[in-house]
């Protein structure tokens, strides 16, 4: 039974705070239940998360056609240091080094 208290929740998640968001996002939607993210603003600074992950959580989300967050943001810079060494160890792209265009 699910229980609306607020409105609106703005989730800000940094660096690898953003991969806890993608899980937390794929689990709902795999339970369907992506609604408790309805009208909320997610801001993602510096994403070190796997990109194509990143991109399907976001899209479940921020649908073009069905959106069901207000906004998702997306702060990102190629030449950040600890994304660089993340590419590098993890052998794949992070989110927060590429340029996402959300909506798709």
């Amino acid at each position: 039974n699910d229980i609306h208290i607020f409105k609106q929740v703005d989730i800000v998640a940094h660096s690898m705070g953003n991969h806890i968001l993608i899980q937390s996002i794929m689990h709902c939607y795999q339970i369907q239940k992506l609604h408790v993210f309805e009208n909320s603003n997610i801001i993602a600074v510096a994403p070190d998360a796997e990109k194509q992950e990143y991109i399907k959580a976001a899209r479940h989300l921020a649908n073009k056609d069905a959106p069901i967050v207000s906004n998702w943001i997306h702060f990102w810079n190629r030449w950040d240091g600890a994304l660089v060494c993340s590419n590098v160890a993890n052998l794949n792209s992070r989110a927060g080094s590429n340029h996402i265009n959300i909506i798709g």
